[in-house]
């Protein structure tokens, strides 16, 4: 891996120099103030060796996050409440704790994706929350059941911004959308796996119950996959095993349009407070609030189905064809592609996740056990969060618009496709508004 180099330059308003941490390769491409740009033919290719060797280990990694997360929503008809005496408001907190390790580490989380490998640190998270999850098998009360639930929060906190952050860091603004919807298809594709293996598992005899066997392969499973990401997941383009020197080098050149860096492990506080100053990222969370306070409805879709007159067998059987309907993490891609700046898009990122803990520490307690089979609170408010979650998803669209018009009539319209890419100045860790040729997404 290079070693890092920080290298000083005078930009050419005459503004104060500014300090950038890149890599060694950076440093040598910035030696030249401007770069040409990559012919369409090669930014295809690099693109394509791209998409084909990382997006299935995005997808596989998020999918198996997902798999362990869900593992207690399936458990909870496989005897798990029996053996460990649980009551409904027990079962309940042990899907909101998991969120609670979630959200207490959701900041140290977003620094150590700024000061570590990012690669490493996604293998590293991978491999502990399998391991946690194999010891919650160990669990023989209520009390065992709630720790281990919550140091999985804690292991698991950093794959999805870490995934996020790695979209922004490998590809261009108007490809990350789609990027970022194919990884997520990983959280509909591990519900259909998961249920399917769980339908399995539930007629396995053994001298353990059918949940401590699930805990025990989900977590097996992970942590095989944990070490594997050790090799195959990059750090960096610049330290990617799969492209050669030139193409590492071409890697790097074709998102510097994003003016968004690439990765820089300096923590900048002035960022920091730019990102909690910004009205896009609270508009953000809102949404990412409104939209997974429904998300009770995992944890409680078998026992749904359940108290509906199905078998519990059966009940995970019908969990298979909810598994087919998942939604694009529209939110994961808003705030990769339209927040400048390593720090702030850290910020925001964990900003977000916050809100996310807090959404799904709350939505296991709007399904009341006394309300049961029906549930009406927790559907009713299903119902109303999800139509402000619509709501505010447009307000923010037109908010975008407006933005983009104003720089537009301040700065003038940028050139759709520039000759030449100034890396000094896109790999110098700005923020959006720092740059006037920044324009969002929308």
């Amino acid at each position: 891996m290079s070693e890092p180099h920080t290298k000083k330059r005078q930009s050419e308003d005459g503004d104060a120099a500014v300090s950038v941490n890149v890599g060694a390769m950076e440093k040598e491409m910035m030696d030249d103030t401007s770069v040409p740009a990559l012919s369409a033919e090669e930014d295809a290719q690099i693109l394509r060796k791209i998409d084909l060797y990382l997006i299935p280990i995005f997808l596989f990694s998020y999918l198996f996050q997902t798999l362990d997360k869900q593992a207690l929503g399936f458990s909870a008809i496989m005897g798990l409440e029996e053996d460990l005496n649980l009551s409904g408001s027990q079962y309940s907190w042990a899907s909101s704790i998991y969120y609670f390790g979630y959200l207490a580490f959701s900041y140290p989380a977003s620094y150590l994706i700024v000061k570590l490998p990012l690669g490493k640190l996604i293998a590293s998270a991978c491999t502990m929350w399998g391991a946690v999850l194999i010891a919650s098998a160990g669990s023989f009360n209520a009390s065992g059941l709630l720790a281990a639930r919550f140091f999985l929060g804690v292991a698991e906190v950093s794959i999805a911004p870490g995934l996020a952050t790695m979209v922004s860091m490998w590809y261009k603004k108007s490809e990350q959308p789609l990027r970022h919807g194919v990884w997520f298809m990983g959280n509909v594709m591990a519900g259909f796996f998961s249920s399917l293996l769980s339908y399995a598992i539930s007629f396995i005899k053994a001298d353990i119950s059918p949940w401590q066997i699930l805990f025990i392969l989900f977590g097996s499973v992970t942590m095989l996959w944990g070490l594997c990401l050790l090799w195959l997941i990059p750090d960096h383009p610049t330290t990617a095993r799969f492209l050669s020197p030139e193409q590492r080098e071409k890697a790097v050149i074709r998102v510097a349009t994003n003016m968004t860096s690439v990765k820089n492990d300096a923590f900048k506080m002035y960022q920091l407070l730019e990102g909690l100053a910004d009205i896009k990222m609270w508009l953000l969370v809102l949404i990412m609030l409104s939209s997974n306070l429904a998300n009770g409805l995992q944890s409680f879709q078998s026992i749904i189905l359940k108290g509906f007159g199905i078998s519990g067998p059966d009940s995970l059987a019908f969990c298979l064809c909810v598994s087919f309907v998942g939604n694009f993490p529209m939110v994961f891609a808003m705030s990769t592609a339209n927040f400048a700046g390593f720090t702030k898009k850290a910020t925001v990122n964990a900003a977000i996740f916050v809100a996310y803990c807090a959404a799904n520490i709350a939505s296991p307690q709007l399904f009341k056990a006394s309300e049961a089979p029906t549930y009406e609170s927790g559907f009713t408010a299903c119902i109303i969060c999800l139509s402000a979650a619509a709501f505010l998803s447009g307000v923010l669209r037109f908010y975008l618009i407006w933005e983009n018009k104003k720089r537009d009539q301040l700065h003038g319209v940028p050139e759709n496709n520039p000759e030449e890419v100034d890396l000094a100045q896109n790999l110098a860790d700005k923020t959006d508004a720092e740059l006037p040729e920044f324009r969002y997404s929308i």
